[in-house]
């Protein structure tokens, strides 16, 4: 059925995200339509310029105050999940911040992952995480405990 008063209620980040939400708001019994502006406005030789195609939700305006609700209810427990996937957040464990030497950007990663070797999230380059035992003299002071556990008494 079409809307006879509609109004933008989402500016969704794609036509996946829209369908989604615009399917969850017809379960909450707001009727909902997915508009994706895909208009020659936003198209240069690279592909689509983001910001004239937006994915959008439209509702009708007498269902405003309750789609914003519901739509404030997502985005919150979106943020959550998100947090909730971030291991810091999930397991207590730190972050560690490392600068990459390629593009100078600093990346995050989880203390689980002292000591290996991870992608920038920038530029792809490899990163060492954290201090690691690469160091030679690490080695030599390794040796020399494991050697001592292992001399008979």
């Amino acid at each position: 059925m079409a809307l006879q008063d509609p109004i933008a209620a989402y500016n969704a980040a794609n036509p996946y995200e829209a369908t989604l939400l615009c399917q969850a708001l017809e379960g909450a019994g707001i009727a909902a339509h997915v508009i994706d502006d895909a208009t020659q406005a936003g198209v240069w030789l690279g592909g689509l310029v983001p910001e004239p195609n937006k994915t959008q939700i439209w509702i009708e305006r007498a269902d405003a105050e309750a789609a914003r609700v519901f739509l404030a209810d997502y985005e919150r427990r979106a943020v959550e999940l998100s947090q909730a996937d971030s291991p810091s957040v999930a397991s207590g464990v730190p972050l560690i911040a490392v600068t990459c030497d390629a593009c100078g950007k600093t990346s995050q990663f989880s203390a689980n992952l002292k000591g290996s070797v991870q992608s920038c999230e920038n530029c792809g380059a490899y990163l060492d995480v954290g201090e690691s035992t690469d160091d030679p003299a690490d080695w030599a002071a390794e040796t020399q405990v494991s050697e001592a556990a292992e001399e008979p008494r």
